[in-house]
């Protein structure tokens, strides 16, 4: 009998033991996630919070069960993972960022491809359309682009929500790296309307991106010159920080102090390349 309250007594000893060594394996663990989280601030942390059916949504309209973009506030559109491409630019913009490459141009529209059927469309009547106009991953720079509706002598398209009075269709898109802001994404909401009583077919419209107007090119240069030096710190310490865990450079703020010489994280015009395709493509199939 005593033998057997002897082994119970080491059995619960034990016991005490590894729940002891749990918690502290448990609290090591916690601690080093605060570490890794005080060291690796969020790309995403100046942007609104994701609303809990975030991935259900994002996947519906992925598979074609959403039709209406509209509806999309911007604690989806400014994610970065609402765009399909995410994890590809993760791992090569952000992941792997090479410092010594400047991320200059790049930006797009999504979805780049639309469709709507319509029954007997006559003159005058409307329909709204949405999109999502923003910078692509790893571009250090602002950028200015124009839009260019492409109609036909059917239907009229215009962009309807417009950030500059006086610039008609231009928008400035800012950087994504080394984090996101609440502007790097826009939604485009948008207006086709009919000129004339609309004969059954299929109808491509859309809009093309060019060079802003050279007046808007020049106010929003000087614009940026005065509001880039928290971006420039913010670029300077993630990158002080990237090398520093590389542990390849002998003395890595010479090294970003060179990159960051060699730039000029300002703003440049969109539009001076183009993708070989309509930018934003609207198929309006019409039937009697």
């Amino acid at each position: 009998m005593k033998n057997k309250k002897e082994e119970t007594k080491k059995i619960s000893k034990r016991m005490r033991m590894i729940g002891l060594g749990l918690i502290i394996i448990g609290l090591a663990v916690l601690g080093l996630l605060a570490y890794l989280n005080n060291q690796q601030p969020s790309l995403t942390q100046n942007l609104p919070a994701k609303p809990s059916d975030f991935v259900n949504m994002k996947h519906r309209l992925e598979v074609g069960q959403l039709n209406d973009v509209c509806i999309f506030t911007d604690n989806y559109f400014l994610q970065p993972d609402f765009y399909p491409t995410w994890d590809d630019t993760y791992n090569l913009f952000y992941e792997h960022h090479d410092y010594s490459r400047w991320g200059v141009h790049g930006y797009g529209v999504y979805p780049a491809l639309q469709g709507i059927t319509l029954s007997n469309f006559k003159q005058g009547e409307s329909f709204p359309i949405c999109a999502f106009l923003k910078t692509a991953g790893g571009v250090e720079t602002w950028q200015g682009v124009k839009l260019v509706p492409i109609e036909n002598e059917y239907f009229k398209i215009e962009i309807l929500n417009q950030d500059y009075e006086n610039y008609p269709n231009h928008f400035l898109l800012e950087p994504t790296f080394p984090e996101f802001s609440k502007n790097w994404a826009k939604k485009l909401e948008i207006k086709v309307t009919a000129k004339q009583n609309v004969p059954a077919g299929k109808y491509i419209i859309g809009f093309n991106i060019v060079r802003p107007d050279d007046r808007f090119n020049k106010e929003k240069y000087n614009e940026i010159m005065g509001i880039t030096d928290e971006y420039d710190k913010s670029y300077y310490e993630s990158c002080i920080k990237s090398l520093s865990e590389k542990d390849i450079y002998a003395d890595v703020s010479e090294v970003c102090n060179r990159y960051f010489q060699e730039r000029q994280r300002l703003y440049v015009a969109g539009g001076t390349w183009q993708i070989g395709q309509q930018f934003f493509t609207l198929e309006v199939q019409v039937t009697e």
